[in-house]
């Protein structure tokens, strides 16, 4: 029984047919990294949680840049050079690493940042780069396993799908590590249909599992996802659910239940290894530094990780999702294409429905539960579970994104393979797949323009001969701030360390996170003088996907955010403190 269904090289294609799809392949990929790396480096960072990810990726930066200072000045001391003394280095580094810290628990993508920091210096840019090239390879993911999964043509359409998605391409462009995290869910979904295609062909008896290093890998990829993007954990179930559902098809319950049990452990080792990894990887500077009574600046993983999952607990159960999915899918994509994937979903439901009535042992044949099981069960369970308790927001959901262009490409191949040889209808089914294509170009313009306005606030604030600068929000500015090497950052921190601020105080979007325009912020140092005023290049996208409020009502907080005053919004705001007149 062949377990890839459907795949045309099956048969054994001509040589050209191998070099048409690496060419649509590669032009693919050229076109996703073209759209997600292009003017990368102007677009900037502009909310709390972009700027802290930067400053979380300087924190390992730093601690990177110590460890190989330690080895630099040994190696240097036993080739003749000057006595390396630990103690010295550790107290200077003990200063520098406690300036900036980890704050968030995403420490797989903190270290990948700092290490984009430590090829190409310190930037903003760094942490979106690393989502960025994640982005493009998860293009490439999705290829494999939708060709393994079903036909190579569908493998193409997928990647298509979702290296011209504007979804998927806002999240590529910014900091958070959503890309990162979800190409290596792809990879343990694929390293899962590996162990599964595996143990199918094996007729070895006493096998219960088949060859457990793909479930090692399938855990540790889940484990390494993690360590990303602790937020994963709402994605990471569909794994249990794939594993239980591929152990059950084709076998008794005794059989079933023993590959469960075995498989369950091959996953649950690899990702509790990578979790050990994770903790104890900050261990050997911990002990380093109490060698010499002090005490290590950063904390490990499970120490930034507690808090945030009993935090969540707080948070009430909701179906908000249930709406924001295709709110967002529209928002982003745009009425066309939003319209093409109604139509391709509805196309899918009735060709199901009509197999099921027709014939139900069909639905049973290997392409169709490999499609159920390692595309619709990926993309189903982190879309359930993100709608059902987490806070309201676009970001969660890209996680299902690659299986969803893996479930509308099969809709699609499917749809082809229906229209037979009538050259008519393929003709007018690839015009419509490329107009649907390019219906989201103005969204796509949209999101390509989006510019921060911050290092136009930073060269005006040097340009008066300051160093420093505070805000109110100041994660963003004071990652700005390093990166031109100047000083600066929260206002509380100034005013409960000193009496005297920074000649600069900076304000923008970011107030709407308390349903306050910039102009409108309380916190305002009274009797300061608006000195300048810049503007972010977005528009409506980024400011309903940003500003749209964490909790309440649904629909309520979708009519707030799109009866917001773009312009009044897209402020950023430069006070001058000294120009206030002396208090009496």
């Amino acid at each position: 029984m062949p377990l890839i269904v459907g795949r045309e090289q099956e048969n054994g294609p001509d040589r050209a047919g191998k070099w048409a799809t690496r060419g649509a392949l590669v032009l693919i990929l050229a076109a996703a990294a073209l759209l997600r790396l292009y003017a990368l480096r102007d677009t900037g960072i502009f909310g709390a949680d972009e700027g802290r990810y930067i400053l979380d990726g300087l924190s390992k930066y730093n601690e990177l840049r110590f460890c190989l200072d330690v080895v630099a000045g040994k190696i240097g001391e036993l080739r003749g050079g000057d006595e390396f003394l630990l103690e010295e280095a550790l107290w200077r580094a003990r200063d520098e690493l406690g300036r900036v810290h980890p704050f968030s628990p995403k420490l797989g993508f903190t270290y990948l940042t700092a290490l984009a920091m430590l090829a190409g210096g310190v930037s903003v840019m760094a942490a979106s780069l690393v989502d960025a090239v994640a982005a493009v390879l998860s293009v490439w993911a999705v290829f494999i396993l939708v060709r393994a999964l079903y036909t190579e043509r569908a493998g193409l359409m997928a990647a298509a799908m979702l290296a011209v998605s504007n979804y998927h391409l806002y999240y590529a462009r910014n900091p958070y590590p959503q890309c990162t995290s979800g190409l290596l869910l792809i990879a343990a979904v694929w390293f899962h249909f590996r162990w599964y295609a595996a143990q199918s062909a094996s007729a070895e008896p006493g096998v219960p599992g088949g060859p457990m290093r793909y479930l090692v890998a399938c855990g540790a990829l889940a484990g390494f996802s993690f360590w990303t993007h602790y937020q994963a954990a709402g994605a990471l179930p569909c794994l249990a659910l794939m594993h239980l559902l591929a152990c059950a098809r084709g076998s008794s319950l005794r059989g079933a239940a023993a590959r469960f049990i075995t498989g369950g452990i091959a996953m649950a080792a690899g990702f509790l290894a990578v979790m050990a990894f994770a903790e104890s990887l900050t261990y050997p500077l911990i002990l380093i530094f109490r060698s010499q009574g002090l005490a290590y600046p950063h904390a490990t993983f499970f120490e930034l990780l507690a808090p945030r999952f009993t935090a969540q607990v707080g948070v009430p159960w909701n179906l908000s999702g249930l709406v924001l999915f295709p709110f967002f899918l529209g928002l982003f994509e745009g009425p066309v294409r939003l319209g093409a994937i109604a139509l391709l979903l509805a196309f899918g439901l009735g060709l199901f429905v009509a197999r099921l009535a027709r014939d139900r042992a069909s639905l049973r044949a290997p392409a169709a539960c490999h499609v159920a099981i390692y595309l619709f069960v990926p993309f189903a369970v982190p879309f359930l579970l993100f709608s059902l308790k987490t806070m309201q927001g676009a970001r969660m959901f890209t996680y299902g994104l690659p299986f969803f262009a893996g479930i509308l490409a099969v809709i699609a191949d499917a749809a082809w393979r229906r229209m037979g040889r009538r050259r008519a209808a393929r003709a007018a089914f690839v015009v419509a797949f490329a107009a649907a294509g390019c219906a989201g170009l103005v969204q796509t313009a949209e999101v390509l323009r989006i510019r921060s306005a911050y290092p136009d606030a930073i060269r005006f604030v040097r340009g008066q001969g300051e160093p420093a600068a505070c805000a109110a929000w100041s994660a963003t500015l004071r990652a700005y701030l390093i990166e031109a090497g100047m000083e600066g950052g929260s206002l509380y921190r100034y005013r409960g360390e000193s009496d005297t601020l920074p000649r600069y105080y900076v304000t923008d979007w970011q107030e709407l996170y308390d349903r306050r325009y910039p102009d409108a912020t309380p916190f305002t140092p009274e009797g300061a003088v608006l000195a300048e005023t810049f503007e972010h290049g977005f528009g409506r996208i980024f400011l309903t996907t940003e500003a749209l409020p964490s909790y309440g009502d649904t629909f309520e907080n979708i009519r707030w955010v799109r009866g917001l005053d773009l312009g009044r919004a897209r402020a950023l705001l430069v006070y001058d403190l000294e120009a206030a007149p002396p208090s009496p």
